[in-house]
């Protein structure tokens, strides 16, 4: 089986949040959730290293577009796919402090077999169109 992983989230913050951090700043930030990803800061806290005294604490929204508002209206930090927050982030209304996730329980990913000899060609040609499909979003996005 092979794996090509899509779209790692990314931790966001309103720019003002970037400055007079503590030791441990995400303990202290408003944390922002996706309801229907409720462990991702515990998952983020662990793969960061980083200890959060109740990684369930803070509001929860249903849509990635609702939680990035809340961020931009600062209200506190989220975390997001990063391909949602380019332009955000290219022109400094948002910051992205700390490293992107790659252990968040959503993920999009195309996980295909090691060669089988059936429909390889096929598979390829989908595999190439959706790569391609996936850079002409993200140069969209950048161009934003």
């Amino acid at each position: 089986m092979s794996t090509n992983r899509f779209f790692r989230h990314v931790f966001i913050s309103y720019r003002t949040f970037s400055y007079g951090w503590t030791s441990n700043p995400l303990n202290e930030l408003p944390r922002i959730h996706r309801r229907q990803n409720p462990d991702a800061w515990h998952h983020y806290a662990r793969e960061c290293g980083i200890h959060l005294d109740n990684p369930a604490q803070g509001v929860r929204y249903d849509l990635h577009e609702m939680a990035i508002a809340a961020v931009i209206a600062g209200q506190g930090v989220a975390l997001v796919p990063r391909m949602y927050v380019e332009n955000e982030l290219r022109c400094g209304m948002l910051v992205s402090p700390w490293p992107a996730s790659g252990c968040l329980s959503k993920k999009f990913c195309l996980v295909k077999p090691t060669e089988t000899g059936i429909n390889e060609a096929a598979l390829e040609s989908f595999e190439r169109w959706l790569l391609a499909e996936i850079n002409t979003l993200t140069s969209l996005n950048a161009e934003r």
